[in-house]
């Protein structure tokens, strides 16, 4: 019977883990910090309950079918659909606690499509969105969702559109409220986005999340490793803030360097 705070509980766990299998209860005194609190507050009895009440230790993550079946029997709903029906058909929709990763060479699309997803979100599924583009400015990102809305290329200066059009279609996606950008994180580690995700989620209320791209995160000297911790800790983040989250991720070369900064010859670029 350990204090009930963090410290308290994860020596008691410690403990129980040296400890021989199913000789170990770990007591659970709701309401106090510790025996002497209860006891300071006239309820010896909370912890004589505490006591008998104790639970046999196990460790997390193992279950018996009782204590899921409530879990499993929840109906199976699908999740927000893509702007492209095939993949919502293909993938079900997309589910909060989920991580999506996009893979191609550079210039492929990559963004191009994340921006025309985002715009969809925005405006369509009326969902909040939150935006964090490593290697562009938000006000370009900003630009060429306006562009998707309008089905116009804002970004580019080729005299299709006019001030008046990019002005109308930007207002229109201020007054959603639904759209957040990340910016000016280019030399930003893992940490410091991991610490911008939790404050869009609980601070903005977004439920989707853009980041783009994976690569621009990986600790150069052991990319590989880098990459995997991220991805593990992306795909948790997703499951404890309950959101979508979609990532660029640039793919390997054979030389098995990522393709970061380089393009394949053949590889189409798209406007947009």
């Amino acid at each position: 019977m350990f204090d009930m705070d963090n410290a308290g509980q994860e020596a008691a766990v410690a403990c129980a883990e040296v400890l021989p299998v199913g000789k170990t209860f770990i007591a659970e005194l709701e309401g106090y910090k510790d025996a002497n609190e209860a006891l300071a507050d006239g309820k010896p009895s909370a912890i004589i309950s505490a006591f008998w009440g104790a639970k046999p230790y196990q460790p997390d993550g193992i279950y018996t079918l009782g204590d899921i079946k409530e879990e499993v029997l929840k109906d199976v709903v699908p999740g927000r659909p893509w702007f492209l029906k095939t993949m919502t058909t293909l993938t079900y929709g997309r589910r909060d606690g989920e991580v999506y990763y996009f893979g191609a060479g550079t210039g492929v699309g990559k963004t191009d499509f994340f921006t025309q997803q985002i715009e969809y979100d925005v405006n369509i599924l009326d969902v909040k969105v939150g935006c964090i583009y490593l290697e562009m400015p938000p006000a370009e990102t900003g630009k060429r969702i306006a562009g998707k809305a309008a089905g116009k290329l804002f970004h580019i200066p080729d005299g299709t559109w006019t001030q008046e059009e990019l002005l109308e279609t930007y207002e229109q996606l201020e007054r959603t409220g639904n759209l957040y950008l990340g910016g000016n994180f280019a030399s930003a580690s893992w940490d410091q986005i991991k610490v911008r995700i939790r404050y869009m989620v609980h601070g903005l209320g977004i439920k989707h999340l853009y980041l783009d791209h994976l690569t621009a995160l990986a600790d150069p000297t052991k990319e590989r490793e880098s990459l995997e911790i991220i991805t593990k800790e992306l795909a948790l983040l997703a499951q404890e803030l309950k959101i979508v989250i979609h990532v660029i991720s640039h793919l390997a070369t054979p030389d098995g360097q990522t393709s970061r900064g380089r393009r394949s010859r053949n590889a189409p670029s798209l406007q947009g």
